[in-house]
């Protein structure tokens, strides 16, 4: 039945599902999912994507994708994007008529902070049983509800990995670091587990990460003149690390405006002879935008773990597909991040452009 269902449906889902079926409004660009060369009568299977308008730049990635991935797979991606993230019954109403035409269905969810949302997640767990009840698999990418229960298989980076992965590099640039970490006040599990990880590999690798507790809203000029702070009460500092690129960006600024980008000799008074060496700062973060690799390119940033964002998305059609045939599919999927420096920024940037071009998609 549901096949029939799929196939009377189909017509309209190539033009219009795009566009948010069942959903009042879309904040996504509106590609064309489906092949004009297939005719009616072989009308492709259709994988619904469901993200959240919070990621903006993040969520246009994972679309761009899922909509590759599924072309190349011979599938017709149903790309479904609330413009109000925070309305969860329209998600929830989503999921609901997504089971009638969908033969899998991808999902990125709207709760990452390390208390749950209660309210959200009563309503989303029973459409998410609902679906997986009706026999149609359900991959979770991006971020995870922490509960292996609701879904057949995750798709996402590994955090504590590449947090370790950027303390590494540190360290090999930077031999006896002393580190300073930004932190944001809208406390993630993923900003947490990052952040862990960075700390213990500096940590086993001779460095020194100071004990200020630097907590930063998402404000940029706020964020700056914490970082003037921190800069001022540590000369002896070398290091900023930040896990969110779009704070690193901003303590960027501030290492500017301090003239902390060179070693300065400051005078020592009374005694005129005696002077203190003020260290340059160094800035490492992790991150997905093109403006942070940007910064990256510049050499502002000195190096970036990059999320492999665009690649989470294919990695969850593909997984998807695995499910649809029988393959066995691991619970948990990592897809491989990269260290981004001055060598390979302007070819990173350059992929991810041309891979959203392709899918009809922009980050704008």
């Amino acid at each position: 039945w549901k096949r029939l269902i799929s196939m009377a449906l189909a017509g309209i889902l190539t033009v219009g599902c795009v566009a948010g079926c069942g959903t009042a409004a879309n904040t996504a660009a509106q590609p064309e999912t489906g092949s004009a060369e297939i005719s009616s009568d072989e009308k492709q299977p259709i994988i619904t994507v469901m993200t959240n308008a919070m990621g903006g730049e993040s969520q246009h990635m994972l679309q761009a994708g899922a909509i590759l991935q599924g072309r190349e797979l011979g599938y017709t991606v149903n790309v479904l994007a609330p413009s109000n993230a925070a309305n969860t019954q329209q998600v929830v109403n989503d999921l609901m008529e997504a089971q009638a035409y969908s033969e899998a269905i991808v999902f990125m969810p709207n709760d990452n902070l390390i208390e749950p949302n209660t309210e959200y997640r009563s309503q989303i767990a029973p459409a998410i049983a609902d679906a997986r009840a009706a026999g149609i698999p359900f991959v979770m990418m991006y971020n995870n509800l922490g509960d292996d229960t609701m879904c057949d298989t995750y798709v996402g980076m590994n955090n504590y990995r590449a947090g370790r992965a950027l303390g590494e590099a540190i360290a090999e640039n930077q031999p006896n670091a002393v580190v300073g970490v930004l932190k944001v006040d809208l406390v993630s599990k993923a900003q947490n587990i990052r952040e862990q990880g960075v700390i213990d590999a500096l940590q086993e690798n001779g460095c020194t990460v100071l004990p200020d507790e630097i907590v930063v809203n998402w404000n940029w000029d706020t964020t700056k003149t914490l970082t003037t702070t921190l800069l001022e009460n540590h000369p002896e500092m070398t290091t900023i690390v930040c896990v969110f690129d779009w704070l690193a960006q901003a303590a960027a600024q501030a290492v500017q405006e301090a003239a902390r980008t060179e070693v300065t000799e400051v005078i020592e008074e009374p005694v005129a002879e005696e002077t203190t060496s003020i260290e340059p700062v160094q800035i490492y973060t992790i991150g997905y935008s093109i403006s942070g690799l940007d910064y990256v390119l510049q050499g502002t940033i000195q190096a970036e773990v990059a999320e492999p964002v665009i690649q989470i998305g294919r990695d969850s059609i593909t997984a998807a597909d695995q499910l649809l045939k029988g393959q066995e599919v691991k619970k948990t999927n990592y897809t491989p991040y990269v260290l981004a420096t001055q060598d390979n920024a302007q070819a990173l940037i350059d992929g991810i452009n041309e891979q959203l071009a392709q899918a009809g998609l922009s980050v704008e």
